[in-house]
């Protein structure tokens, strides 16, 4: 094995690229492109950020129920506690 300055090793350290993160969603929709694009059979909304999700989707809920639509929703864990909820709506 080759010696190296410690300037080199922090050099070599820091040129390396192989476990960066890549934050484009080319892979993603690579892999979305191999399935099929599943998600472009869906009638969905998704709801995200730090704060106001659930007033948001409660509003959008009856939104499109007033307007006869069958509306489904669901509140994964990490946004809303330790618990799960479901909630499908038929009017």
């Amino acid at each position: 094995m080759t010696k190296m300055s410690y300037d080199e090793a922090v050099s070599f350290i820091h040129g390396r690229r192989k476990f960066t993160k890549d934050p484009s969603l080319v892979k993603m929709r690579r892999m979305a492109e191999l399935m099929g694009n599943p998600q472009k059979k869906l009638k969905l909304i998704h709801v995200t950020g730090t704060n106001g999700k659930g007033s948001v989707t409660a509003y959008l809920r009856e939104l499109l129920m007033s307007h006869g639509y069958r509306v489904g929703t669901f509140t994964s864990p990490l946004s809303s506690g330790s618990t799960s909820e479901s909630q499908l709506t038929v009017r």
